[in-house]
């Protein structure tokens, strides 16, 4: 496929995920209590960065060229972002599910890094 089809897809999955990743974020600062404002920053950008996982891992994909990396990776986030789209709802597994799949994004970035050093 083309290079430039990787992006875009990369950029509607960037744009999905940040979405939800913003209003976890900015919720998790408004939930603190007063006089903790630097814990509640602190916990809001681990809360984003762990959400976009994923996206770094696609980033680092496509950056290396390693299109095998890509495809598991955007399972991840395709199953990520249902995920975030359903939760609180009634469906009581989206919890355990999202966790599996942020745990699966940050699993196959370190795969991938390591894959690279030991394989240039």
């Amino acid at each position: 496929m083309n290079k430039r089809i990787y992006w875009i897809v990369w950029a509607f999955a960037l744009i999905g995920i940040t979405y939800f990743a913003g209003v976890w974020s900015l919720w998790s600062t408004f939930a603190a209590p007063e006089g903790s404002a630097f814990v509640a920053i602190i916990i809001a950008l681990i809360i984003y960065i762990v959400l976009n996982a994923g996206i770094i891992q696609l980033l680092i994909a496509i950056i290396r060229q390693k299109w095998r990396f890509f495809w598991m990776g955007l399972s991840f986030v395709i199953i990520q972002f249902i995920c975030l789209m359903i939760l609180g709802g009634e469906f009581g597994g989206d919890m355990p599910i999202l966790l599996a799949a942020l745990a699966g994004s940050i699993v196959l970035t370190l795969i991938q890094l390591r894959n690279d050093r030991t394989n240039p």
